[in-house]
């Protein structure tokens, strides 16, 4: 991602969040969270010091993000309009990539939204665990671990 790529990412990973929000029920408060902490352009940046972010364009238009941090896809949003046009899978394996280009051997995934671990065992991936998040908005809510050998 290039630094003024930024803003149109943070506009890929809100419009999801707020398509999944809606989707799953979630609250005024967790929708909030995800839209104006989470999915912020200044998140973006910040995050983007420390994990490897990729952009997935149609001309010069951005409409899929991933982050990729260590050895783990800690982001992969693509807009909803958008799905199952292989751009998703794209993004995927350019974060595969990453992670062997850092040195790792195996990547992980977190996921709260069921839908999406579907997407990631067709690609390889196999659960392995679940952990609920220590507090904060999500506490109690189901993360599913997945995993993928390289």
């Amino acid at each position: 991602m290039k630094p003024d790529e930024a803003a149109a990412a943070s506009e890929v990973m809100c419009e999801c969040y707020r398509r999944i929000g809606e989707k799953r029920g979630y609250n005024d408060e967790q929708i909030a969270y995800l839209v104006g902490e989470r999915g912020a352009k200044k998140t973006v940046e910040k995050e983007s010091k420390n994990q490897t972010y990729l952009v997935a364009c149609e001309g010069e238009k951005v409409v899929g993000v991933a982050a990729v941090n260590g050895n783990e896809v800690a982001k992969l949003f693509v807009t909803p309009d958008r799905h199952r046009q292989g751009i998703g899978s794209g993004l995927f394996h350019a974060a595969e990539d990453v992670v062997k280009r850092n040195g790792y051997d195996e990547m992980i995934v977190g996921v709260m939204f069921e839908d999406a671990v579907g997407f990631y065992e067709k690609l390889g991936m196999t659960r392995f665990g679940t952990k609920l998040p220590d507090g904060g908005v999500f506490r109690g809510f189901e993360v599913k671990l997945l995993r993928k050998k390289l």
